[in-house]
């Protein structure tokens, strides 16, 4: 059964040559078997194989090539692969398939341009044979492969040309990322070092699933230090920003980037307390508020009057303790709280916003 393999490939051949340099080109070079037949019978261009690639994913690279008729290329026996390790200066034979072997066999999609460069009907399915292959040093890896086919009229057995491609492995594993409130308006965000990364790019929104902006990258300036694990991200005060970061690394002139670390949360300041109930019972009102367990204490205000004149009547230094008994009040007498957190940073107390206020009558 034939599999599918979610590779993407852009079959423009005038882009590959502009952007990338020669040893990365993917080739699509004339290539013809040993002997040609007569104008009436097959051509050289009946065996051509489009391209060799490689793509890293799970810790490995997935090697896969496309021949120009699919599956069913007629007279193909089999394919020859070979493979040039990073810093070696030559190929070595890696693996022999069968063209008719359904264990290599990947539909890839692929998006088609036109003879005008333009997207005909955007993606299309391409037979392609392939095959996953393990690897543990970093660095470029470049393959090749030759078909070998059936010459019924000179009874024998060619091959094509080699074509050549190949694939980067990087292996850059996801970063672990923590935060910490550095002041009403900064976030610090750290990470341990990620094998293989000089820089990392730091991504952020305003809500879970909301649209995350680049804020900036992390990076190497000087060549032979340490590269920095941490960002100091500057927002609005006493807010709630969603984090991740992405590894990345620059190879032959190219940026490759590794797998985005999971999202988290990071608060400027301290955020706004509520009264989620208030109380009384005879000369005693008593206020209980959400629990924030990302603060040092919160502090209770009163007043008689709904906008002006409210006084901090205590302090509670813990951020488990979510109630407070105000006593001795007036029977009758209507009165006005709010509540406001409160963060110890590096010694400095940052106080976040008061919460709406909440108004209650003492019972007589």
């Amino acid at each position: 059964m034939m599999k599918k393999k979610s590779i993407v490939i852009l079959l423009s051949l005038t882009l590959l040559a502009v952007c990338l340099p020669g040893n990365m080109l993917l080739s699509y070079a004339d290539f013809s078997p040993a002997y040609d037949y007569d104008d009436d019978e097959l051509g050289s261009d009946d065996y051509e194989i489009e391209f060799i690639d490689a793509t890293e994913e799970k810790g490995q690279l997935f090697v896969y090539w496309v021949p120009k008729h699919g599956f069913n290329e007629y007279d193909v026996l089999h394919y020859e692969v070979s493979v040039k390790y990073p810093e070696s200066d030559e190929f070595v034979f890696l693996k022999k398939i069968a063209s008719d072997d359904e264990e290599y066999q990947y539909w890839v999609p692929v998006e088609v341009e036109d003879e005008y460069g333009d997207y005909e009907d955007g993606w299309a399915e391409m037979d392609a044979y392939g095959f996953e292959f393990p690897v543990t040093k970093r660095g470029y890896y470049e393959f090749r492969v030759r078909a070998c086919y059936r010459d019924d009229w000179e009874e024998g057995e060619f091959y094509t040309e080699w074509v050549t491609g190949g694939g980067l492995y990087l292996n850059m594993k996801k970063p672990v990322v923590k935060t910490k409130t550095l002041s009403s308006t900064e976030v610090l965000l750290s990470w341990d070092p990620v094998e293989g990364a000089s820089d990392y790019i730091v991504y952020r929104a305003k809500s879970l699933k909301g649209k995350y902006y680049e804020m900036g990258t992390v990076n190497e300036f000087f060549p032979g230090e340490e590269v920095s694990t941490y960002w100091i991200d500057e927002g609005l005060p006493n807010r709630t920003y969603y984090y991740y970061v992405v590894p990345a690394a620059k190879y032959v002139g190219f940026w490759h980037h590794g797998t985005p670390s999971k999202t988290v949360t990071g608060t400027t300041g301290v955020l706004q307390s509520k009264i989620s109930s208030i109380s009384s019972t005879a000369k005693k009102v008593t206020l209980r508020w959400k629990k924030d367990t990302t603060v040092s204490g919160y502090e209770i205000y009163r007043s008689t009057r709904p906008s002006s004149g409210y006084k901090k009547i205590t302090t509670i230094k813990s951020s488990s303790k979510t109630s407070y008994t105000d006593t001795k009040k007036a029977p009758g007498k209507k009165y006005y709280y709010k509540v406001r957190a409160y963060k110890m940073i590096d010694g400095k107390k940052i106080t976040g916003p008061y919460s709406p206020r909440k108004s209650i009558t003492v019972k007589k």
